[in-house]
């Protein structure tokens, strides 16, 4: 606190300039109490948005600025700072000023509609839907286990002639459905993986499946309504080129998509085998389970494509002849798949076993808190963390060491960060730090030998995956099939390494932490969920056999003291696991003894898929042409357009968001928009504009006059480029 004569002396505040100090550190005292409002006294506002995006500040909390450069500014500033309960000395505000005194009406008259639309009281409104989205349930109902359930075969329905798209396999699966389609009156066009785009003899394509070259070269010669990709149908394990033809092909062709986009919406349907556990006898093809983390996410970030996955038996004979035997003539395997694709069922991911059909599901499995007896967490027990440093890892070797006194060996990649002195203290208990290679076979089991040695006894293990770091989150259009590899590289060769070291030990458990991007994908998550994929995918496989079972946990995201918000609002950070939470749901996890993989989320996770990956939940769109609302309260003064540019990008939004006035500065998250919506503009910009825009940028500077800044200096720059063309100019780059 500071005196009154030490506010007001400028002597005073040119000292505190003149000193370093951390803000961070400062805040979060002045954050303790839960209604505190801080002012900014400075001209603008980066101390408050600093302050807003602090971790530990809460929704009740305020955070000004008070120079914000014009009156109507500072005005509204101080009418803010009165609604959070500051008191304000009206006396004083008005000293200078002459007021006389009128009756008004106890209410206003602001003539605004408040109309509810009459409904059937059964479904779900939008509001309802998007607050079941936000809520964060009690941790005992935040775990779900996978699971497949029996559905009635597709009926084959009458489909009007269209073009369809065939990325044949080498079975022959695939030219037997072409055949059948083009029987049926459909123009089916074939591709064929190859060295390089080539249109051959019988009218058919060939190109290299990761060159997004080639699919350009593809999609500007056809424009299909269907496009059904058969490339990972393999006549047992794939080959050595797997993630060509899976997740790197399927980039190069959302990649493709998102600079050429096609007329209308456009179904993608993934065919391939041994991509899912339906039964305990069925055979794993885990190298191609990263296309599934590719198929969920080319759909969320590009609103004019519909993906599907069917997954056929893991072995397949050559399709020389259709299958008969047990599925009878008329329910062949060719003809069964031409049903499921032409009968526009909703269901994301299907497999084909035998006669029969099966939809994954996610089944809720509450688990209550464990009981003293009932936890496999020893008192004074040894546990190695693979990546205990930071994040889960070092969340949960403080809540072992605090509650169970646990004697922990943490391991770091070499070359990592050390903590200081203070962090290893906080744990109050024996401590062995390790740098060990994850990935290196030689080192975990030489850290395994002095775990053991050090403390007598080893009884359990955590392993937490690397960081992907900035990688880790990149739209599909700016994301490199290089890094994917590199990730999906690492993960593979350290889960081959630790289920080479553990072979011969008995431990507790074994926990594998994964992510529950892998169930849900997610905006700029594409690589990050095909490679937790796979992680699932080698998990389930590794425990066939294993004597002793891994147990595999899709983490919801976690929030650290310290740790950055994300750049966009997106209530995820309500959503979001605490280090005590977390701690909590470890130790209910570590009770059942029956689950294998275990999937963690905070809110419902049935309506979370039915949003993200079933797209049935409303986004806010369809409400939005019957009933426009007034623009909220915001800090930010309204601007209206200033240009058709501007113009064109407000409808968008107020179409979608229903708000009938939209400034050209109001912040897009702040008026209610979500990750979903923000798909959808980027796909209406770019039917009205003709031009891709990355959606980082709408995350970044979600503005309208950003956005049409933008769009008009890509206009100018391929008006220019057409001019230069046709003048004979030459272009370089700078």
């Amino acid at each position: 606190a500071i005196s009154e004569e030490e506010a007001l002396d400028p002597a005073y505040w040119n000292g505190i300039l003149s000193q370093p100090a951390s803000f961070s550190r400062q805040v979060v005292v002045l954050l303790k109490e839960a209604e505190q409002v801080l002012l900014e006294i400075a001209p603008g506002h980066s101390l408050r948005d600093l302050a807003t995006a602090h971790p530990e500040k809460t929704e009740q909390q305020v955070a000004l600025s008070s120079l914000a450069g014009t009156t109507p500014g500072i005005l509204a500033t101080l009418a803010e700072l009165w609604l959070a309960g500051a008191r304000v000395d009206w006396y004083g505000f008005h000293a200078h000023e002459k007021r006389h005194r009128l009756p008004l009406p106890t209410y206003p008259f602001e003539r605004k509609r408040y109309w509810i639309e009459p409904g059937d009281g059964l479904q779900p409104t939008s509001a309802q839907s998007q607050q079941a989205l936000q809520a964060k349930k009690p941790i005992g109902d935040w775990f779900y286990i996978p699971s497949w359930k029996r559905s009635l075969l597709p009926q084959r329905a009458a489909v009007p002639p269209a073009t369809w798209l065939l990325f044949v396999d080498e079975c022959g699966l695939g030219e037997q459905l072409a055949g059948r389609l083009g029987q049926d009156g459909h123009t089916v066009m074939t591709v064929r993986a190859g060295e390089a785009f080539a249109r051959l003899n019988d009218g058919s394509y060939q190109i290299a499946p990761s060159k997004k070259s080639d699919y350009d070269a593809l999609l500007s010669e056809v424009e299909p309504q269907y496009i059904v990709h058969l490339w990972n149908v393999t006549d047992g394990q794939p080959g050595s080129n797997a993630q060509e033809l899976g997740f790197c092909g399927l980039l190069a062709l959302a990649q493709s998509l998102e600079q050429h986009p096609l007329t209308g919406k456009t179904s993608l349907t993934i065919i391939a085998n041994g991509l899912h556990e339906v039964s305990q006898d069925d055979t794993l093809h885990i190298e191609k389970a990263g296309l599934l983390g590719a198929a969920m996410v080319m759909q969320q970030e590009n609103s004019a494509l519909t993906c599907r996955v069917v997954d056929m038996p893991p072995s397949v004979p050559p399709f020389s002849a259709e299958l008969r035997g047990k599925w009878g003539d008329e329910r062949g395997v060719v003809a069964q798949l031409q049903a499921e694709l032409t009968a526009n069922a909703a269901d994301a991911v299907v497999a084909y076993r035998g006669t029969h059909r099966w939809v994954q599901t996610y089944e809720a499995a509450p688990l209550e808190k464990p009981q003293e007896n009932g936890i496999r967490l020893r008192k004074g027990g040894a546990y190695l963390i693979l990546n205990g440093l930071d994040g889960i890892g070092l969340a949960l070797a403080k809540h072992l060491a605090e509650n169970f006194s646990a004697k922990l060996t943490l391991t770091r990649t070499p070359g990592g960060d050390s903590p200081g002195p203070q962090a290893l203290a906080a744990f109050g208990s024996d401590v062995l730090l390790l740098d060990v290679d994850a990935a290196d076979q030689a080192g975990l089991e030489a850290a395994l030998a002095q775990a053991q040695s050090h403390f007598g006894r080893l009884d359990g293990l955590v392993y937490v995956g690397e960081d992907f770091g900035k990688t880790g989150f990149s739209p599909l259009a700016e994301t490199k099939s290089a890094d994917y590899e590199a990730h999906i590289s690492g993960a593979r060769r350290a889960l081959q390494a630790l289920a080479a070291a553990l072979t011969g030990r008995e431990l507790d458990f074994c926990m594998i932490t994964s992510s529950l991007s892998s169930v849900l994908g997610g905006l700029g998550l594409a690589s990050y969920a095909a490679v937790y994929c796979y992680v699932d995918a080698f998990i389930r496989e590794h425990n066939r056999s294993a004597a002793q079972p891994w147990i595999s946990v899709n983490w919801d995201n976690w929030k650290f003291a310290g740790a950055q918000k994300p750049a966009f609002n997106d209530r995820l950070d309500s959503l979001a696991i605490t280090p005590e939470e977390g701690a909590e749901a470890f130790e209910r996890i570590l009770a059942c003894d029956e689950a294998a993989q275990v999937i963690v989320s905070t809110a419902d996770l049935h309506r979370r898929l039915q949003a993200w990956v079933a797209h049935e939940a409303d986004g806010g769109s369809s409400q939005a042409s019957v009933t426009l609302h007034a623009r909220p309260e915001l800090a930010t003064p309204y601007v209206a357009p200033r240009n058709e540019i501007e113009g064109q990008i407000a409808q968008i939004w107020q179409a979608l968001l229903g708000i009938e006035s939209v400034g050209i500065h109001d912040n897009f998250f702040e008026l209610g928009g979500h990750s979903l919506l923000a798909v959808q503009i980027i796909s209406r910009m770019r039917s009205t504009f003709g031009i891709d825009l990355p959606l980082n940028n709408l995350f970044e500077k979600p503005t309208i006059a950003y956005l049409a800044d933008y769009v008009a200096t890509v206009q100018w720059a391929l008006q220019d480029q057409t001019t230069s063309q046709t003048e004979g100019r030459q272009e370089i780059e700078l």
